[in-house]
Order: C-alpha cells, then sequence, then structure tokens
C-alpha cells in the first residue's frame, strides 16, 4: 500500500498532511492489516535529490492481515548506491541499481534463491524510463517493457524477453 503512518516516513519539506495519515492508520485499523518491518533504506521515493528541496517518503509498506507474516533480510548486496523496485510478478522481482557513475542496471531478482538475471541497458538516449515488469502467457515468458519519454515528447518503447534474452 502507498502511504505514510508517521510524520517519520517522510524526510524533507512541508509536513504531510495530519489527517491524511490519521485517515490511512484507521483504515488499516478498520481491515486489521499489520504492518511489516522492512530491512534496508526506509524511502521509496524522492524527488530533488542532492538539492536543498531533496524530499524523501516511504511509500511502499508491506502489509500482513493474518498476524503470520514474516520479513526476512536477504544477504543479496549489489555495489550500487540504491536500488529501486520496479514491479514485481510471480515471486520475482524488477530492481534497478545505479552505481557510483550513475550508470543504470535492471535485474530480475528471485529474493527466495537469490538467482538474478542481469538485464542489458536500453539504449542511451535523451529519453528517461520508466519499467514495467510482467508475464506474457502467449509465450510461457516473463517481460520486461522500458517506456521511454522526455517531457511532451514520446520516445521509444523497448520489450525484453526473458528466456530468449531479446
Amino acid at each position: 500500500m502507498n502511504n505514510i503512518v508517521s510524520q517519520e516516513d517522510k524526510k524533507g519539506g512541508a509536513a504531510y498532511p495530519q489527517r491524511l495519515i490519521d485517515g490511512f492508520n484507521k483504515a488499516l485499523e478498520d481491515t486489521e492489516l499489520k504492518d511489516l518491518e522492512l530491512y534496508g533504506h526506509p524511502y521509496s521515493w524522492e524527488r530533488g535529490r542532492d538539492t536543498d528541496s531533496w524530499i524523501e517518503i516511504r511509500l511502499d509498506r508491506a502489509l500482513d492481515s493474518d498476524g503470520n507474516g514474516i520479513a526476512t533480510k536477504l544477504k543479496f548486496n549489489l555495489s550500487h548506491q540504491w536500488t529501486e523496485v520496479w514491479g514485481s510478478c510471480n515471486g520475482l522481482i524488477l530492481v534497478e541499481g545505479k552505481d557510483k557513475c550513475k550508470s543504470e542496471n535492471l535485474f530480475v531478482l528471485n529474493p527466495t534463491t537469490l538467482e538474478f538475471n542481469k538485464i542489458p541497458r536500453v539504449p542511451e538516449s535523451i529519453y528517461w524510463y520508466v519499467y514495467g515488469f510482467g508475464y506474457d502467457f502467449s509465450c510461457d515468458d516473463y517481460a520486461i517493457v522500458a517506456v521511454s519519454c522526455h517531457f511532451s515528447k514520446r520516445g521509444p518503447v523497448y520489450v525484453y524477453m526473458l528466456k530468449t534474452n531479446y
């Protein structure tokens, strides 16, 4: 779920509206959902990195309804500054890492076995990319979709299939 449960979930900028925090906490209480403790960097969204107006917010949460949820710290150490989760499908996770040179690397990670596949980079351009991850039943393969954008201009869309490496 995407919202914050306290002011500590937001760093930088103006305070988050308390009525929204209270409403989200009430929804969690009404549905008896419990927030699982997560490990690693506490914030999942950011804007204005390395500026005076840098804001970080913990929006993504793992919730449990029956009290039996277990959060496990994985020993999957990338040599990257930080990673971003772009999507998940059937237990696999599409993550993006940025190394010290700011170059992007995509991986499909199985958090249970710690096996991963590095995905080839999309061509360099003036565009920035957002990624999607899913399963294509017609060819029994996982697909990574890179959608490019640059302000109001449309850019190319790339599709990479995991089995065929194309």
